[in-house]
């Protein structure tokens, strides 16, 4: 059993939006740095606006961030670039449009990842998927 505890967390936008069902942030700005029992690791990522909907939906606008982690079971790193991207889930599958040019190295217990320049594929227990720059599918 591991054990986390998140270091430094923080959340902020130029403004927020709460709707029945959704939220619309804009200029949202998102770091988080945890340390655990297994490991560290830190994620931050910046967009011009995003939308969340509460059944598993979501639309960002230039989105930007990267990751980087290690731990005992494996180790992370990546950097993520998007132009407009749309995700949805459908039960178990997990679909993904847009433009992107993600890059990076996942690899862990769980499975493992790769993406360079939007091109990619992920297989494990977290699921299996392949990545284009134009659109993504985890099931």
């Amino acid at each position: 059993m591991s054990v986390s505890r998140d270091v430094f967390q923080t959340n902020t936008e130029l403004a927020k939006f709460r709707h029945p069902s959704s939220t619309t942030r804009i200029v949202p700005i998102d770091t988080r740095v945890s340390v655990g029992s297994d490991g560290a690791q830190y994620k931050w990522k910046a967009s011009g606006a995003e939308w969340k909907n509460d059944n598993g939906g979501s639309i960002c606008a230039a989105r930007v961030g990267g990751n980087i982690g290690l731990s005992g079971d494996g180790m992370n790193a990546g950097f993520e670039g998007k132009a407009v991207w749309a995700e949805k889930k459908f039960g178990l599958v997990h679909v993904g449009a847009g433009a992107n040019v993600d890059t990076g190295l996942r690899i862990s217990a769980d499975g493992m990842g790769a993406t360079i320049l939007g091109f990619g594929f992920q297989a494990g227990n977290i699921g299996y998927g392949i990545k284009t720059p134009f659109c993504n599918i985890t099931i």
